[in-house]
Formats: C-alpha cells, structure tokens, sequence
C-alpha cells in the first residue's frame, strides 16, 4: 500500500526547495498534484467496465491526485475512459506467453524489415492481373497487419498512466498473471533482445550480449514493474536531489521567494509603481527555473495589459534568456499553455504560485 502521509510531505517538500527541475520532466508538473479523483466516480467506471484497477493507482488518483507528480512528465490524469481494448486480455500474462513471443516475433520482423522490399516480395507472389499499387498494398495489408500487432502489444488489456519522453509511454496491465505492473514501449522500440543500451537501461533489459532478436515472455517480464515501484522511484529521487543543494543555492532560493512574493503582493494590491521599483532591482540571469517561470508568466500577462511600458517589457525579455540551456522548455509549461492537456498533467498558474507559499 502506498504510504500517503509519507507521499504528500515528500511532494510538498519537492515542490518547495525544488527550484531548477533538473529531475527529467519534472518542469512539467513542478512536482504539484492534481485535484483529487472523487472515489464514487471511480466505483462507478470500475462497476460499468468491469475492471478492478489495481489498489496502489486507486490510492493515488483518490488520495494524492488525478494526475501530477511522478515520474518524467508525470502521472497522466485519468479521464474515465470507456474504451472496451481496456477490457480484452493482455498478452503480457504468463498463460498468453507463447501468443506474446509470437506477436513480439513478428513486430521484431516488420520493425527490422524495409516496407519496399516487401513490396517487391508482394508483387513477385502475384498474379499480374491482382496486383495492388504500392499506396493500395501499404493500406490494404503492411498498415492492416502493423495495426493488429501494435493493437495487441500496446492497447489490449493495458492502460495509459504516463509518458517518459521520446515517445515513450508507460502501461499499467489491467488482467492476467502480471495485472497491475507497469512497462514501458512505443512503436519505436522493435522488442528486440537484447537492447541498445540505452533501450536496456529504459527496459532493465542489461544483461550479457546475446544475438540480436525478439524478446521472449520470461525476458520481457523481468522488466516490469508494480505502480508502487514506479512511484516511489521519482519520490525518493527527487527527495536526493533536494538533499544535493549547497549552502549557497540554498540562500539564493529563500532570497528569490521572498522576492516573488514581494512581487505577487504587489500584483494583488495592482502596485504598478512598487512593481517597477521591484524589476529594477532583480538580476534575471541569477533566477533558478521555477523563479524564472513565475516572472514569465506574471509579466506576460502584465505586459498584455500594458504593452508601451518598455521597462517591463525589457526584464520580460531578459527573464525570457537563458544561454546555455539544454532543456527544450525555459519555463514550467502551465496546464492553459499545453499543447496536449488530456495526457499531460500540467499544473495552472495558481496551484504554481502556491507553492512559493507553503509553510515548510
């Protein structure tokens, strides 16, 4: 069972001392959960489809949140869905073991095979009179056959609980021997064994080089993982990394709180004087991630609402510059920025600005 008690500290802590977000995805939900997922609601789905979802992810939705902290971008929110793959059996369960070494054998072969040469294999087994354009073959039979196979190792009997990045999305096995553990795949990923290294580390798949093939059942098992493991990683990961700040970042994050502070009364008393006087004052290029996203936000709206004030619209602008920067975002993405708000639990601007706020 999941400890919540012990969760939500750790979380609120996170959420707090964290100031640069260096944990992998972790600017995408600021280590903030999403309101909670009302328990009768859930009753009823699970009543309607006939599915018992696992105890430790119903903890989370009803007690931690629908969605937000967690591991990489987070654990996606869960929008009731009525989909009836969710009810099929999954191929990831011991008694489907040779259904699951078959499909991952053929997903192996498509994924590791050129489409025209097959194309070519087609038309020379054909009659000239049946003969299908290469656009007419690709629909009728390669996307047919590709779809089936990605059906059965992606979506049947699997539900989509978060995504690691690079197209990488984690899945929670819904019935079967191995109901309620989590794996990781996409379509990139050719089930192959072993691994590139970088896929071995993804799918704990490191072991000694063996030929290069498609995964069998009693290797791919040793992959997953329960919901609980998967959690407790990115809590205890998080909480290490606030454990790593010097005496110097520390002093640096207290000064900027108590800046942004400073600066949100300002923005609820509508001080625009004391808000200038602030601006003046502040150095952009010391801002740690999270400080630097509220600035952005909060000026980007001020500066909507007084577009020729050219001081703001310069610090804007210098908050806005980062060098130096390997991440693809220079701020936390807010839940009405998203490009994607169904899968990605995105927090909004104010449960964002509250954490500046907790009593710690």
């Amino acid at each position: 069972m999941l400890d919540v008690e012990y969760i939500q500290e750790a979380v609120r802590k996170a959420a707090f001392f964290d100031m640069e977000y260096k944990l992998f995805g972790s600017w995408g939900h600021a280590h903030i959960f999403k309101p909670v997922l009302n328990e009768s609601e859930l009753a009823a789905w699970e009543e309607i489809m006939q599915i018992n979802l696992p105890e430790d992810y119903k903890t989370y939705l009803t007690k931690l949140g629908n969605g937000g902290a967690g591991p990489a971008y987070g654990i996606s929110p869960f929008h009731l869905p009525l989909y009836e793959h969710l009810k099929v059996t999954s191929i990831y369960s011991d008694e489907n073991a040779k259904l699951f070494n078959k499909v991952a054998q053929e997903w192996f072969e498509l994924s590791n095979t050129d489409e025209e040469e097959l194309y070519e294999q087609y038309k020379q087994d054909s009659p000239q009179e049946q003969k299908l354009s290469f656009n007419e073959w690709e629909e009728q039979f390669f996307d047919k056959y590709y779809d089936e196979l990605e059906q059965k190792l992606m979506n049947n009997g699997q539900l989509f609980i978060a995504n690691q990045g690079c197209s990488i999305d984690i899945y929670m096995i819904l019935n079967g021997t191995e109901r309620g553990m989590c794996h990781c795949t996409n379509i990139d990923y050719d089930y192959a064994y072993p691994c590139t290294n970088e896929q071995a580390k993804q799918y704990n798949l490191l072991s000694e080089p063996r030929p290069y093939r498609s995964v069998l059942w009693s290797e791919y098992k040793e992959s997953l993982t329960d919901f609980k493991q998967y959690l407790m990683a990115y809590v205890t990961s998080v909480l290490d990394k606030i454990e790593d700040f010097s005496i110097e970042q520390r002093q640096q994050f207290q000064y900027e709180r108590e800046k942004v502070l400073e600066f949100e009364q300002a923005m609820q008393e509508q001080d625009f004087v004391g808000i200038e006087r602030l601006v003046e004052k502040l150095d952009p290029l010391s801002f740690s991630f999270k400080t630097r996203s509220y600035y952005i936000e909060s000026l980007e709206r001020l500066t909507a609402k007084f577009p020729s004030n050219i001081l703001l619209q310069k610090f804007l602008s210098n908050v806005k510059y980062k060098p130096n920067t390997t991440r693809a975002y220079n701020s936390v993405v807010f839940e009405h920025k998203s490009l994607n708000n169904i899968d990605y639990p995105h927090p909004t601007f104010e449960e964002f600005k509250a954490t500046f706020m907790y009593q710690m």
